[in-house]
Parts: C-alpha cells; structure tokens; sequence
C-alpha cells in the first residue's frame, strides 16, 4: 500500500509529522505537499494532488489529507467517483469507515485533534480492512 499525504497551511505540522511516523513504521509514503509553509496556499489543490494519486489505483493506494477541519478535504475528495473520504474524529470512525465504507482517503482536522489521537485515528484506519459482509460490498457499490 502506498499513501500520499497532502496538507494545506493548516495542516501543514501535522502532515510533516505523519510522513515521519508512517516512513518509521515502513509504510511507503508520498508526501504531495505543500512541501513549505505558505500562509497563503489553498486545501484544494493539495486535496486534488492526492486525489488524483489515490484514484489511479483506489485499491492498492490511500491517502492521508489535513487542513484545519478537515471538512474542505473531504468535499474535495469525494468530488471523485472511485474515491471514498471520511472526515475522521475518533478511531471508531476511521474503523467503520474502513470497514463499512471501504474509505480509500483520511482527512483529518489539525486545528481539532490532538497528536495523541492523530496518531490513534490513523492506526486504526490504515490497520482495519474491508468487511466481508455482502451487505457492505453491496451498499458500497450503489456509491459509484
């Protein structure tokens, strides 16, 4: 699995932080920027980089967004038909969202979460896969 992280202004700590924690733990990691802080850049463009990455292959791939409230990242994601976005804040959350919801991208809200749950959020997310259940394989299907 390759994950590509994007962050705006906002985000921008706490992305320079993931990309450190996922390259110790062996994950391969894309950071797509912005690769400096830049009071003036826009979610947007950082959320389509990492769209467009993730979309290529939806399956292998995943992707990691963080602006202030994560909410703007997650509108911009979910604007692409083989993308699935979860704003998450909590791990249960980011654990249905996988297991329910086959989320191939976590946007996450710096200015809301501490590091501590930051971190707790993504584990559960990157670690807990697909369910099996026909029922959520159906109801993800009617999504595209």
């Amino acid at each position: 699995m390759k994950i590509f992280l994007g962050a705006d202004h906002a985000g921008f700590k706490y992305k320079e932080r993931i990309v450190k924690l996922l390259s110790s733990a062996d994950y391969e990691v894309e950071d797509l920027g912005n690769t400096k802080l830049r009071p003036q850049d826009d979610y947007p463009d950082f959320a389509q980089k990492v769209v467009g990455a993730v979309a290529k292959d939806p399956q292998a791939n995943r992707g990691i967004l963080i602006c202030d409230s994560g909410v703007g990242m997650q509108i911009r994601a979910n604007r692409h038909p083989k993308i699935r976005a979860v704003n998450a804040w909590s791990k249960k959350i980011a654990l249905r969202s996988r297991q329910h919801n086959d989320t191939n991208i976590l946007c996450l809200g710096a200015d809301y979460l501490s590091w501590l749950k930051t971190k707790a959020i993504i584990n559960s997310w990157l670690k807990t896969d697909f369910s099996s259940a026909k029922r959520h394989h159906r109801r993800v299907n009617k999504l595209s």
